[in-house]
């Protein structure tokens, strides 16, 4: 997974970070750079606080208020404005405005 975003607070299952630049690999959280520790859960869910410039994540649910693009596998997307396209494989997308492309080939898509 890896968010880039401008120096803004994100939960991810629970905790809180603020940050510019955030991964998730192997199991490990790296905040600009610096490895974080998270509670570990079946699921990751993230939140988003502020622009992000990009998402991309396997699988989980992500929450985000203004987003220039997402690209997941199978990983839900609930997010306000996006400037750019959402694409994921098997996840589903709840969003209020979409400048690009919304493709999603097996999971539903609302726009609000």
């Amino acid at each position: 997974m890896n968010i880039k975003m401008n120096n803004n607070k994100i939960t991810i299952n629970g905790m809180s970070f603020c940050g510019s630049s955030v991964s998730i690999s192997k199991g490990k959280i790296t905040v600009d750079g610096k490895e974080c520790e998270v509670e570990k859960r079946g699921k990751i869910v993230i939140n988003v606080e502020g622009d992000v410039e990009k998402i991309e994540i396997e699988d989980g649910e992500v929450t985000a208020e203004s987003v220039g693009n997402i690209t997941t596998q199978s990983a839900d997307v609930n997010c306000g404005r996006v400037g750019g396209s959402i694409r994921t494989m098997s996840g589903s997308v709840v969003c209020t405005e979409v400048q690009g492309s919304v493709s999603s080939m097996s999971g539903s898509i609302v726009h609000r």
